[in-house]
């Protein structure tokens, strides 16, 4: 194809009519050439099959009377065929029963296997099978074997003829070519000469004469044209040419004025950024300045001090050549700031010249250059270390304190659950109106110092950041149910507290239900504290659904109490503040149990108010964020799950539990060092009809487990010898298929205290002082077999 290109446009007129003149006699004769072969093929088959039908129709009697000497001479006659060389005639059984060979005295020499066919021709020879029947019996075959010599001779002949004819095609092809070319050549060599005339002398008033309206005089007509117009434009260029120079000269006067102007506004750049870089350098705080390629046009002294790892010099230099361990967050902060972002970050932890560690506060920003383009970015960063440093200690201090407190709660709750308890007991047996008196102060004391010590742990949790929501399934009816049931108990007797949870609200939800109920039983306790008469109602609406399955609740506890002014609403969320001094006196507490709310609230995302008028009680409002759980992971049964409404509660009934006998005498083991608790957890199970046994540290309560058939233990936490969570793990790993509920008695009153028993084993938490209600019912639930490990 390359050479073919460079080939004369004369030659290729000739060359591609004669190519596709030979293309066409070529795609004409070999049809033909192959038509003729098969028409051939076909002539000398028809020719043989007449010669075996007749010898077929010649043989029967022969094959049938078994005459070979009639069925040779019949063969024989074959001889007049010069093409056949070889004949059989054979029978139904397969065998040769005459046959004949064109050679004198030679034999036939027909593969009989070559034959599957009426025909088939190989190496030279055309083969004929043609059976010999009977009344449509099959009784023989008659196989021929021909030379194809006349065939080849045929087929030679029609070759010849057809070149012939082709020859004779190509030759008037050539003389066609030959007058063709000659006729479109004249005027297009006339336009190449032309075209000569304007390329090597430049001489544009070269015309042709149109000849003819076909392409070729279209493409003469145009050639004229273009030589019209780029006459006409060589004139104009010149003239251009001669007015630009003119141009050129005046624009150059002015460019070398913008260019002098252009170098007095890059001087003045220069000092202002040198003036800059001179404040920079004397700034009291680390700062440097970077171009669009992040390279140091400036910094501090500070800067240096601080970042610049013992470099001398870091003008010029890429800041990451000088900070290569910077992280990819920084590259995108430079990057930011070159788009003409500002970032900053109150705390980010670098590594500082000396290798140590320190903490900064930062900021990127943009410098504008005079036409208002981005010439870069400032980094300015603050060392805050110390302010660091005080965080921690506050941290520390705040865990110290809250530990603290915890210490301080538990050696209250020790000695005060032998008050609360023994109270109680006392209250069980036969005294005067005096002394129950006396005995009900002592009990109502107690609960109020035990309400205070809550109150204040919360709060000391919640303001120090240390709280944190956990998830798990629960169902919302069977919680509000419990903490109604819960709050009746020390609810007046003329006050009715009903709960209402709408239809869509799911049974079951996934979330910290400990921390929504402590909010709850707050509300109703205050609603309580506040109400002598009426009713309290704890309502509970869904408030939006999300397709991710979660969900917005809206909770509202009202009661017809004293009320609230309005210039309190806000404030009453605050720590140690209640709407009236004299009602601090009057109902007591401690003015923490709304700010724990509030600060529980936000915790769920949520937030909390409250509508109120003096005299026409309040409604407290609360709003939480939670996802819908499984009913597979709640503990409830689904028969359970039904809306809560409860009436007013009387001491009969919240007795009746205490009085019942247990249905069943259980073994029970109190682990527990304090004797007076000793004393008080037995005397209660014992007067309900329960085998007790006492051990006073873990060790103990393993050796007892081992020897004893053990139903129920409640494990104190905090003993001599071995505490409660590592006797709980050693009794666990000692069971053999029989799991023995252990329920926590303990002073210990977090939530990770409870979530720590829990993990460890336990199957429940209790604690102190110690509820002789939620003692007896516990007890009762072992004997009933009804204890579950709480998740």
């Amino acid at each position: 194809m390359d050479i073919a290109r460079n080939f004369s446009l004369r030659t290729k007129l000739i060359a591609i009519p004669m190519a596709i003149a030979v293309t066409v006699l070529l795609l004409v004769s070999l049809p033909l050439v192959f038509y003729q072969y098969k028409v051939l093929r076909s002539s000398k088959i028809v020719q043989l099959s007449v010669v075996s039908d007749l010898i077929a129709n010649s043989s029967t009697a022969a094959i049938v009377f078994n005459d070979t000497t009639a069925a040779q001479e019949l063969l024989q006659k074959l001889s007049i065929e010069k093409e056949v060389e070889s004949a059989y005639l054979v029978g139904r059984d397969g065998k040769v029963f005459a046959h004949y060979s064109s050679a004198k005295g030679g034999k036939a020499d027909i593969d009989l296997k070559v034959l599957t066919k009426p025909y088939k021709f190989k190496n030279g020879y055309v083969y004929i099978k043609k059976p010999v029947t009977l009344d449509g019996q099959l009784i023989g075959y008659v196989y021929l074997k021909s030379r194809t010599l006349s065939l080849k001779q045929q087929i030679k002949e029609f070759l010849w003829f057809v070149l012939f004819i082709a020859a004779v095609g190509f030759v008037f092809a050539a003389y066609g070519a030959a007058r063709f070319q000659r006729y479109i050549m004249k005027p297009l060599t006339m336009l190449s000469d032309a075209l000569r005339e304007i390329s090597e002398k430049g001489n544009y008033s070269v015309r042709i004469p149109v000849t003819g309206q076909d392409e070729i005089g279209v493409l003469v007509s145009g050639y004229n044209k273009m030589a019209d117009i780029i006459q006409s434009r060589e004139k104009a260029l010149i003239d251009a040419r001669d007015r630009l120079e003119e141009r050129v000269k005046e624009r150059t006067l002015v460019l070398e004025q913008e260019i002098a102007q252009r170098k007095r506004a890059e001087e003045a750049l220069l000092r202002e950024q040198e003036q800059l870089r001179q404040i920079i350098s004397v700034a009291p705080v680390p700062i440097a300045m970077l171009d669009k390629g992040l390279r140091f046009l400036g910094n501090s002294k500070m800067w240096k001090k601080d970042f610049s790892s013992g470099e001398s010099q870091i003008l010029r230099k890429n800041f990451f050549d000088i900070f290569p361990d910077k992280s990819q967050k920084w590259k995108e902060y430079l990057k930011k700031g070159l788009r003409g972002e500002v970032v900053s970050e109150s705390e980010e932890q670098i590594v500082l010249s000396d290798g140590s560690n320190g903490y900064v506060s930062f900021a990127v920003q943009p410098w504008l250059e005079p036409e208002g383009d981005i010439g870069g970015v400032i980094v300015v960063m603050e060392r805050i270390d110390d302010l660091i440093k005080a965080r921690e200690e506050a941290i520390k201090s705040a865990e110290l304190r809250l530990q603290f407190l915890a210490n301080v709660s538990h050696e209250i709750r020790t000695p005060l659950n032998g008050i609360v308890g023994f109270s109680e007991l006392l209250s069980g047996t036969s005294l005067s109106d005096e002394q129950r008196e006396y005995v009900d102060i002592l009990k109502s004391s107690s609960e109020i110092l035990l309400r205070l010590i809550d109150d204040v742990l919360d709060f000391s949790k919640v303001s120090s950041g240390s709280v944190e929501l956990e998830n798990a399934p629960f169902s919302i009816r069977e919680e509000i149910k419990t903490v109604v049931k819960r709050t009746l108990v020390s609810a007046s007797s003329g006050v009715y507290i009903r709960a209402q949870i709408a239809d869509d609200v799911p049974d079951i939800l996934y979330g910290d239900k400990f921390k929504l109920i402590q909010v709850v039983a707050n509300l109703l306790s205050n609603a309580v504290k506040f109400t002598q008469e009426g009713e309290i109602i704890i309502s509970v609406k869904l408030h939006t659904r999300k397709k991710d399955g979660s969900l917005t609740l809206s909770f509202c506890v009202s009661d017809t109490g004293i009320g609230i002014p309005e210039e309190k609403h806000k404030a009453i969320f605050d720590p140690f503040i209640q709407a009236d001094g004299s009602v601090t006196r009057e109902y007591g507490g401690t003015g923490l149990g709304l700010a724990i709310c509030a600060h529980i609230v936000k915790l769920f995302g949520g937030r909390i108010w409250v509508e109120s008028k003096p005299g026409k009680g309040s409604k407290f409002f609360f709003t939480v964020n939670m996802k819908e759980g499984d009913k597979m992971f709640c503990p409830v049964a689904p028969s359970e799950l039904h809306p809560v409404s409860l009436g007013q509660g009387t001491e009969s009934e919240i007795k009746a539990h205490e009085n019942k006998e247990s249905t069943k005498s259980i073994n029970i083991l109190v682990v527990e060092d304090n004797l007076v608790n000793q004393k008080l957890v037995a005397r209660m199970l014992t007067k309900q009809g329960y085998n007790v046994i006492v051990a006073g540290n873990g060790k103990e309560a393993i050796d007892i487990v081992r020897k004893e058939k053990i139903d129920l233990v409640f494990m104190d936490i905090q003993m001599p010898v071995m505490g409660g969570l590592e006797a709980t793990e050693k009794i666990r790993e000692m069971e053999n298929g029989h799991r023995i509920p252990i329920i926590a008695l303990t002073a210990h009153a977090f939530a990770e205290h409870r979530e720590e028993c829990l993990k460890k084993g336990m199957d429940d938490f209790i604690t102190k002082p110690v509820n002789r209600r939620e003692l007896l019912k516990k007890a009762q639930e072992a004997a009933e077999g009804k204890i579950t490990p709480k998740v």
